[in-house]
């Protein structure tokens, strides 16, 4: 039989950044309270729960279309800004309607056992910034990262690899501005 926590420490490992989060939550999502078999839900699983969120709001889906709230929820997260936090930001009655369903698509989310894309990447960095033994495991495994196309990384995947290079800053990156493809994602 194989340990399968011996396999997230003692192999090496190349991906992406939201499957490396994705595994490290597999594994240590407990400490936030993610189970390990949280589902990943995709844009069509977020538009359906954005629907249910503002239905229960009792919003207007004509005026708070699931599309418009995902992007601007989507950009938040990029910026590790938490529902709470969004409130900070409110300016408007719009922006007031999408920080209600931004924390009511949380809530679902976690009722559901689910997170999202941006969620993989948020959960990560706020894992590591909160259960420092468990940052420290990682940074001792991947004692050195590179990372290609780093034109295209956002905030949440720049403070992630800040975290997971730790002191050591063993980070070698690739990328090429005039190649940058994701700049509408905050790249």
């Amino acid at each position: 039989l194989v340990n399968r926590q011996s396999l997230i420490v003692n192999t090496p490992w190349a991906g992406t950044f939201h499957s490396f989060c994705a595994r490290v939550l597999r594994y240590e999502g407990k400490y936030l309270g993610i189970p390990p078999n949280y589902l990943i839900y995709d844009e069509a699983d977020q538009k359906d729960t954005l629907k249910l969120a503002i239905d229960k709001l009792d919003l207007s889906p004509k005026r708070f279309s699931p599309q418009a709230v995902a992007t601007i929820i989507s950009q938040a997260k990029n910026e590790l800004i938490t529902p709470l936090e969004y409130l900070n930001y409110v300016q408007g009655e719009w922006q007031q309607g999408v920080a209600q369903i931004y924390l009511k698509y949380q809530q679902l989310l976690k009722e559901f056992g689910a997170l999202d894309f941006d969620d993989l990447l948020m959960s990560t960095v706020r894992l590591f910034q909160k259960e420092k033994t468990v940052a420290q495991k990682y940074q001792q495994h991947y004692q050195w990262i590179l990372i290609d196309e780093y034109q295209d990384t956002n905030h949440a995947q720049y403070t992630l690899t800040r975290l997971l290079a730790g002191s050591r800053r063993n980070l070698t990156v690739v990328g090429d501005c005039s190649q940058s493809i994701y700049s509408w994602r905050g790249a």
